[in-house]
């Protein structure tokens, strides 16, 4: 975007007047590039440069975030803050600032700098307990709270924040709200609540289960070399030798995971010849194999292409608990135990211990612990998407004689894949921002169309790695240079891990992966083109603009001739 700066409101009223945009509390979305900062600013000097350049009063203050300062390959190091007002977290608020030297760089995220919120409370939190539980009933379209249990302390405690209503687009203000956890075990929900302090109700709910309905390709891998550990009578599923280590458990078809991992056992043999006459059999003990070697391959890819030590990047251990639940057809990530939870399959897959499912799950617990991307709309999105293009690159690090622009294909009982990032459409997915099969984000479906629109960052990362040419949905032609999948991965994983926020939307996506390709490769580089002929290929232009509903996404500057896709759909005429 020009003068590489780029400032757009991440929802504002439909009417761009004044009053409105003072009235509204959105979060607003910045990043400061290095030719925008005039003078030398320092390490110590930066937040209050950047309180003072965002407009931030007294009553707000950046709080750096814990694990938040890291120093990569390149020599620049990275720190991550949260915003305060009054003592009060707002939700979502994430700033993260860059330099190299000791000398400011950039600085990007989202922030708010005026809050007219309500800051007393008027219900308790026990009041704010029961409008979650009564609405996580009317999720589940059941009359009783019987099997619903809150859990105080698994995995945060009960907090007032300052949050923006998600569950009603025209309200703009920020409310007071309690966040909490609740869990209801027998219907493998656990979700996070914000329930307005003043009025009870939820203004919003973003679900901790992080699932995707993948493959059970690791019955097919043939024969593989995996780490085990001898306990005096038997080998077992437990790898010493990567970080903190890798074990793979029987869940045993207990149906809630904290019971699980009570009760899981290990799986063990006597001569750690762990052979298909002995385990290819009824209970499909031949997926806790693939469990434990996908788990191990997806260690080492991070490791060795990315320097990155686990998950989390502090070499955390890495947990598999096979055989969850009775014909479950999913498979999960479940950021409150750092774990991942595989089903047996039932009518649509074969067991869920795929290698390329194994690479996705394990890469929502790479998003938890950098971008953090919230599960829902766009950022959910993109949080499936990168899981799945983190799939594909670990197989294909693996295991390159298999498919590895399909997702799943392995697992499915019927039809070709569960995704295909060469051809989203194959599967009804959309390649084109909303374009054919869009899902709008603000909808409940899927979380807005979480697993659905994840379809135009795939393809994106499809014709980054391989190139293509082509005609999109919005009748743009276009022609991408690929630049090979090591080096997209490259540019995805800087993205990912430095510049991307928990808000990132598919325009801040644009802007974060130029921006690491610019840090990688250089400004002029043809790495940077290739990855902005790409976006231009999936209908993601530096001036996108959206409006969706009652709200407005992005600003409009008067000086650029707009093309009008549809009734919310306008991009900058790049003729």
């Amino acid at each position: 975007m020009k003068n590489m700066k780029f400032i757009r409101y991440v929802c504002i009223a439909i009417l761009l007047f004044l009053t409105n945009d003072v009235l509204a509390q959105c979060l607003k979305s910045v990043y400061i590039a290095d030719e925008d900062i005039k003078s030398e600013i320092t390490d110590a000097e930066a937040v209050r440069y950047l309180q003072q350049r965002l407009g931030l009063t007294e009553a707000f203050e950046l709080r750096e975030q814990e694990g938040g300062d890291a120093t990569d390959g390149l020599g620049f190091t990275h720190k991550r803050y949260s915003l305060w007002f009054n003592g009060i977290k707002v939700e979502y608020a994430d700033i993260r600032i860059h330099f190299r030297n000791n000398r400011l760089i950039s600085a990007n995220g989202e922030y708010i700098n005026h809050v007219y919120a309500d800051m007393s409370t008027s219900i308790s939190l026990e009041d704010a307990l029961l409008s979650a539980q009564a609405f996580m009933v009317k999720m589940m379209n059941n009359d009783t709270t019987d099997d619903y249990k809150f859990q105080k302390s698994v995995y945060r405690l009960p907090e007032l924040v300052l949050c923006n209503n998600r569950m009603s687009p025209e309200d703009t203000l920020l409310h007071l709200c309690y966040k909490v956890d609740l869990l209801a075990e027998k219907q493998m929900l656990h979700e996070v609540f914000y329930i307005d302090a003043n009025t009870g109700a939820v203004v919003n709910h973003i679900p901790l289960i992080l699932h995707a309905d993948g493959t059970a390709e690791t019955r097919y891998s043939g024969n593989r070399t995996i780490s085990t550990t001898y306990n005096g009578s038997n080998y077992v599923l437990r790898d010493s030798t990567r970080g903190g280590g890798i074990e793979t458990f029987d869940a045993q078809h207990v149906a809630n995971m904290f019971g699980a991992v009570t009760v899981a056992v290990d799986f063990s043999d006597n001569d750690n010849h762990w052979t298909a006459s002995e385990y290819h059999n009824a209970n499909k003990d031949d997926g806790a194999l693939d469990a434990h070697w996908g788990a191990m391959m997806t260690y080492d890819y991070f490791k060795n292409k990315h320097g990155r030590d686990s998950y989390d990047g502090l070499g955390s251990k890495m947990r598999n608990y096979v055989h969850f639940n009775t014909n479950l057809d999913n498979a999960y990530w479940y950021p409150a135990l750092n774990a991942m939870f595989y089903g047996d399959g039932n009518i649509k897959f074969d067991i869920l211990t795929a290698l390329d499912v194994i690479g996705h799950e394990i890469a929502h617990g790479v998003c938890q612990y950098s971008a953090n991307l919230v599960y829902r709309g766009e950022s959910g999105a993109i949080n499936e998407s990168l899981s799945d293009i983190w799939g594909a690159c670990v197989e294909n690090y693996a295991a390159p004689e298999k498919q590895t622009w399909l997702i799943g294909e392995e697992m499915v009982l019927s039809g070709t894949a569960l995704r295909d990032m060469s051809n989203p459409k194959s599967c009804e997915h959309p390649d084109t921002y909303a374009g054919v099969h869009w899902i709008n984000p603000s909808s409940q479906y899927d979380n807005g169309g979480v697993h659905i629109n994840s379809g135009v960052m795939n393809h994106w990362f499809y014709l980054l790695s391989e190139g293509g040419s082509g005609t999109n949905d919005n009748g743009w032609n276009y022609t991408v240079a690929g630049i090979t999948m090591d080096k997209a991965a490259s540019i995805v994983y800087r993205a990912e891990t430095v510049y991307m926020t928990q808000n990132t939307d598919f325009t801040n996506a644009r802007e974060y992966t130029i921006a690491a390709a610019s840090d990688l490769y250089g400004n002029s580089s043809q790495e940077v083109q290739s990855v902005k002929d790409a976006w231009y290929a999936v209908g993601v232009w530096a001036d996108l603009y959206v409006r969706d509903g009652d709200t407005d996404d992005g600003t409009v500057p008067s000086n650029v001739q707009y093309m009008w896709n549809s009734p919310d759909i306008w991009t900058e005429d790049a003729n």
